[in-house]
């Protein structure tokens, strides 16, 4: 039980505050009100001081980090207990061994009040007693004023601080789901809207809002919004919904509505030719409940034996989880959603039994599982059709990764993997963080209360597994290494399955299955043959295959050439590893291919990438494309190559090992030389081919790259339009990022440094991190050869991606050092586009007068080189701030400019920008007809391009032309709509603009409640981005709903004694009018 002091409350559920007696408490600066927010975080626990400064400085702590640490130790003493004597104990923040504790009660802690409040909404729900669990979750919720400590930046990522957010989002869907089992819908509709809209990709929070509007009688907007997730899901992840957005779309289809009124102005304006309430013609029937994402590789053909392993698998999830023996795997020929309403998932366990190791209070642990063996053993094999035969078990989704731990290269690192493991989540790329630790910390979140499995493949060591885990049940992670991996059994309690070579009967019954009815005919061979091949797997399958393309030759003439061939290449495993005999099956595979076959596979070794395209493999071996899909083909059958569709082609590490060590015996390094340098002609030359089909009017600013059409040795796929060129791009790009790390490494700088160059305007439109490592690789390239210049350019494509990231000094930072360099080299383009870069980072920053400056100048230098495109660029950021600063009909007169360079050069997408931006302009004059013609014509050429930002913005800037008009239904639709597509791609400049917006039309509507809970959502993105006009937008709307009476949403008051929000104060240039972006 905590000291209670007289007076003393600590609030971090929103800004850090502290208050005495009702006077509010002087915390300090940020990195202070971090210390106290962190002491209360440990809940009475003491913090090392280790831990305290690795939380305020990471890995550069100063030298006097101890002693600051200890200042703001003092001073938080001295506000928390002024009448403490001189050198008396502190009993409310006292030392602890080597650390510091936070010694008040949870009624003394806003954190505490609310976790008490959850606790008795939760035992409420659980007797029955919705009211009481509404009311208790309304109270706790009413505590919250913004994101968890708002104020300091530096813990905005820190786990326990995101875990504070999702424990918000339980308590809000709880006090939702009651007040809609309540029939108080109407009260809560917002509140659902905007979860919905915060957890796009989150099926219960849009089940829940379909059935909030189903409960209001609202089924065409219900219906609505169930396509709308229903596309979502089917665009990015590829999924189809699960059962609970099922069950909500099937009760919209057999179930009526409560009889009940519609309370006027929720009701949006049925689609022409509709009738109100209407369901969609020929609905479609709910969907099969499936498992998402799927990441899993097709399974193995033929997968022969493991029985015992498979059985200890079943046995392993069946205790941790369930307490009873797993049930039997799905028949494949089951209908899936007979399957997954058979499978119980590990979220559902058995309270009958509990395992003795365990407490009944404490959750179950994540089940970790090593499958450790030798090289070629069938560890993935086994993992994978494992995780076939159980994926009904995991109906959260299967995540897939190999990292590449053994390699030639370096193994994948851990903080590559989880960005695609977020990206597979659903994380946008912007969303992503940059640090490890922050990475991991997003990755647990994201898992949270997600019965899901991880299979982590050719792990190299525990340091690179360590972060990729689960942090909690009911998750599961498999993986596979030819390493003990003993720390994570010894540290996190994974279970070793260590796999032996196969039983010698399973190993006969693999190759009986592959060669066919031949193998019944010579059993001794057969057996002698698996002997041969140590009874592993993936040597018993090249074996199979080889003898396969021999039929009319004994098996028992093939064993005795292949034990010559061990004897003669003196690979005979006397020490009894039986990697020795896969190399043996290798070499005696290899030696049987026709020479241009076996050229094609020793220069696969070399690629650095983890999978391969048939066109660079046609550069590699310096064949013309047809005859490589030949070879490729041939190797297939050989079981040298796997393909993986759309002419992709990968390598098992061993098979890519050895092909590399053969390159390195049988091809001179020149030839090794001439092979990676058509190969990386090859990416340059298509990438620059599909950024001319993207971007054709950019052309003259990229690099002059040789174009190899009449070389068949460099064979550049056809890009006919924009959408071949976008998918050779998508495809490609972690090969691209391989490549041009190898590149920067091994010789090639000019080839990086000018894929980065080719590539930056491709990367700037979302792929933020790989931009990042490209542009990175390529400074460091430059800096290698000297090559100014090169370094110049990359260090403007860095600046970019910063700004892009919200990242301003780092931003500016590299803007200036590149300024520097490109003003000594005389180069006036470069100087154009990193000022003008500046010009947009200044212009975010609320800085006007330098961002006009820096445009001022880019225009200028833009048109002394006759760039028009430039020009054209650097009138319509001109015109941006102009119109910031009132100035409208300047503004205007800047963007029309704009508008009419960008028609005579023919560029649709730059006509979209000059054309959405002009419309706004001509809004704030109050042209609004004319500029809803504008933005009509601006929305139909971003949506003939496929400019998905663009297509927003234009959406946005449209309703805030509705509202203009008073036409607030349709203001509300078409600003719903672009904050779908920002949030989906994680622009956060955009959210928070469509935000506010939402909050005018809202409020000029007169829903005043509805609109204070958009300025508030909007000035939170806001204050994290560092957006001033937006914050300024946020802050005026919250005054005017302020004076109009209604200052926040309704719903049940907050804890007596607890202080209210003070006055907003601070010059946050109110008279700025909102930015687009």
């Amino acid at each position: 039980m905590g000291v209670q002091v007289r007076g003393v409350l600590v609030q971090v559920l929103g800004p850090v505050r502290g208050w005495r007696d009702g006077q509010e408490l002087d915390l300090g600066p940020a990195g202070r009100r971090a210390v106290l927010g962190l002491l209360v975080l440990a809940r009475g626990h003491p913090l090392p001081r280790a831990e305290l400064i690795d939380a305020l400085w990471g890995d550069h702590p100063p030298p006097t980090a101890a002693n600051i640490l200890q200042t703001h130790v003092k001073h938080l003493r001295r506000q928390l207990e002024p009448d403490r004597r001189p050198h008396s104990p502190s009993t409310v923040l006292p030392g602890v061994g080597d650390g510091y504790a936070l010694r008040l009660s949870s009624e003394q802690v806003d954190l505490g009040r609310f976790r008490t409040l959850v606790g008795a909404a939760t035992a409420a729900q659980r007797t029955g007693d919705v009211r009481g669990a509404a009311v208790l979750s309304g109270e706790a919720l009413a505590l919250w004023r913004g994101n968890p400590m708002a104020d300091v930046p530096l813990l905005a990522d820190h786990p326990k601080v995101l875990a504070l957010t999702r424990e918000r989002q339980a308590a809000q869907a709880r006090y939702c789901d009651a007040m809609l089992e309540l029939g108080a819908g109407a009260e809560v509709l917002s509140t659902v809207a905007e979860m919905a809209a915060g957890q796009p990709f989150d099926e219960e929070a849009q089940a829940r809002l379909i059935r909030a509007y189903h409960a209001l009688g609202q089924r065409a907007q219900a219906f609505a919004a169930y396509r709308t997730v229903r596309r979502r899901l089917a665009d990015e992840l590829g999924v189809d919904p699960g059962p609970v957005l099922a069950a909500a779309h099937a009760a919209l289809l057999h179930q009526p509505a409560p009889d009940r009124p519609v309370p006027t102005g929720t009701e949006p304006d049925p689609p022409a030719g509709a009738e109100v309430g209407a369901a969609p013609p020929d609905p479609v029937p709910a969907p099969t409940p499936t498992a998402v994402p799927r990441q899993l590789p097709a399974d193995v053909y033929g997968f022969t034996g493991r029985e015992a392993e498979l059985r200890h698998l079943d046995q392993l999830l069946a205790v941790e989880y369930d307490h009873e023996p797993a049930p039997a795997p799905e028949d494949p020929t089951d209908p899936p959603s007979t399957v997954a309403a058979a499978a119980p998932t590990p979220a559902h366990r058995s309270s009958d039994a509990t395992p003795a190791h365990r407490s009944t209070d404490a959750p179950p642990p994540v089940v970790i599982v090593a499958i450790c063996g030798t090289a070629g053993v069938g560890k993935t094999a086994l993992a994978v059709h494992w995780a076939h035969r159980l994926r009904a078990r995991f109906p959260a989704g299967q995540l897939y990764v190999n990292l590449r731990g053994h390699d030639d290269g370096q193994p994948m690192p851990a903080g590559d993997a989880l960005a695609r493991l977020l990206a597979a989540l659903g994380v946008p790329s912007d969303e992503i963080p940059l640090d490890l630790d922050e990475r991991a910390a997003r990755y647990r979140t994201e898992l949270t209360d997600r019965a899901m499995l991880v299979v982590l493949d050719n792990a190299a060591s525990v340091e690179q597994v360590r972060p990729l885990l689960p942090g909690t049940a009911p998750g599961m992670a498999l993986v596979t290494s030819r390493d003990t991996l003993a720390g994570l059994v010894a540290l996190h309690g994974a279970r070793r399955l260590a796999l032996e070579p196969l039983p010698p009967a399973d190993a006969v019954g693999l190759l009986r299955l592959l060669v066919g009815p031949r193998a019944e005919a010579e059993p001794q061979a057969v057996t002698e043959l698996a002997e041969q091949c140590a009874r592993l797997p993936l040597a018993l399958r090249v074996a199979a295959e080889l003898a396969g393309s021999r039929p009319d030759d004994l098996l028992a003439d093939l064993v005795g050439e292949l034990a010559d061939h061990r004897r003669r290449v003196r690979l005979l495993d006397t020490g009894g590893d039986p990697r020795g005999a896969v190399r043996t099956v290798f070499s005696w595979s290899y030696r049987h291919l026709a020479p241009a076959d076996a050229v094609l596979f020793r220069r696969l070794g070399l690629h650095p990438g983890a999978d391969i395209g048939t066109y660079a493999a046609a550069a590699l071996a310096g064949l013309d494309v047809t005859r490589a899909e030949r070879i490729l083909a041939v190797l297939a059958r050989a079981h040298l190559i796997q393909s993986t569709g759309r002419s992709r082609w990968v390598m098992h590490d061993l098979l890519r090992a050895y092909a590399a060590e053969v390159c390195g015996a049988e091809d001179p390094e020149p030839e090794r030389a001439v092979a990676l340098t058509r190969l990386l002609d090859h990416y340059l030359a298509t990438a620059a081919t599909a950024m001319d089909a993207l971007y054709p009017a950019e052309r003259h600013h990229r690099p002059e790259v040789r174009r190899p059409e009449a070389d068949e040795r460099v064979p550049v796929p056809p890009i006919d339009d924009r959408d071949a060129a976008r998918n050779w791009l998508d495809t490609e790009r972690a090969a691209l990022v391989a490549v041009c790390g190898f590149a920067a490494t091994q010789g090639w700088p000019g080839h990086v440094v000018s894929l980065a160059n080719t590539l930056y305007r491709y990367l700037e439109s979302g792929h933020h991190l790989d931009a990042l490592d490209i542009h990175t690789q390529a400074l460091h390239a430059a800096r290698r050869s000297g090559d100014e210049a090169g370094q110049a350019h990359a260090l403007t494509s860095l600046g970019a991606v910063h700004r892009l990231r919200g990242r301003y000094a780092d931003a500016i930072e590299h803007h200036e050092r590149a300024l520097v360099m490109h003003h000594r080299g005389g180069d006036r383009y470069g100087q154009a586009r990193t000022r003008s870069n500046l010009g947009i980072v200044y212009e975010r920053l609320g800085q006007r007068d330098p961002a006009i400056e820096h445009q001022r100048e880019a225009l200028d230098l833009y048109g002394r080189l006759g760039d028009r495109y430039g020009e054209a660029g650097a009138l319509t950021n001109l015109g941006n701030v102009y119109s910031e600063l009132g100035r409208y009909d300047e503004a205007a007169e800047l963007l029309s400019r704009s508008l009419d360079l960008f028609r005579v050069l023919g560029d649709r997408v730059g006509e979209a920008i000059g054309l959405c931006n002009l419309g706004d302009v001509q809004r704030e004059l109050g042209r609004y007809d004319e500029a809803a013609a504008t933005l009509r014509r601006s929305l139909g050429l971003f949506r003939e391009a496929g400019h998905r930002n663009g297509e927003a913005t234009a959406l946005s800037n449209l309703g805030r032309v509705q509202t203009g008009l008073g036409r607030y239904d349709l203001a509300a639709e078409e600003l719903g709509q672009a904050l779908a597509w920002f949030q989906e791609t994680g622009h956060r400049y955009g959210e928070a603009s469509v935000l506010n917006s939402l909050g005018d039309a809202l409020y000029a509507g007169d829903h005043l409640a509805e609109a204070g809970v958009r300025y508030r959502a909007a000035l939170a993105i806001a204050v994290e981005t560092g957006d001033r006009d937006e914050q300024a937008r946020a802050h005026l709307g919250l005054a005017q709903v302020d004076r109009a009476g209604t200052a926040a949403p309704p719903g049940p008051p907050g804890p007596a004694g607890w202080p209210g929000q003070p006055p907003l104060s601070g010059d946050f240039g109110l008279s700025a009018p909102g930015r687009r972006h």
